[in-house]
């Protein structure tokens, strides 16, 4: 990701940190884990929403969260799953971003 900020293109680098990182063999139970993508995005960014420090100026708090995750993300379209899809943002305060990525990927 971090590559992508220091395209010659942006006239300009921008460096990320990471400030608080994860790692879970089993979804946390408030964190919906079913696929769909947008329950999964409101359960997430409700989730780190709790977790991220309110401060702006705290050494620990984050603009954009990330879940990285292996499942199949659908989006439920004409009553059906539609497995075509890819992952979500949400943007209100800060980012929240889900994304589906293989473990050989990541």
């Amino acid at each position: 990701m971090q590559a992508l900020y220091h395209l010659p293109s942006l006239g300009q680098r921008v460096d990320m940190s990471i400030v608080y990182m994860e790692f879970h063999a089993k979804a946390p139970a408030d964190l919906v884990n079913n696929g769909e993508r947008g329950k999964l995005l409101d359960s997430f960014c409700a989730y780190q929403t709790k977790l991220n420090k309110p401060a702006d100026t705290d050494p620990e708090h984050w603009d954009m969260a990330l879940l990285l995750s292996g499942l199949d993300f659908y989006a439920v379209e004409g009553g059906k799953n539609n497995y075509v899809t890819m992952g979500m943002r949400k943007q209100t305060v800060q980012i929240c971003e889900i994304n589906k990525g293989a473990a050989d990927n990541i």
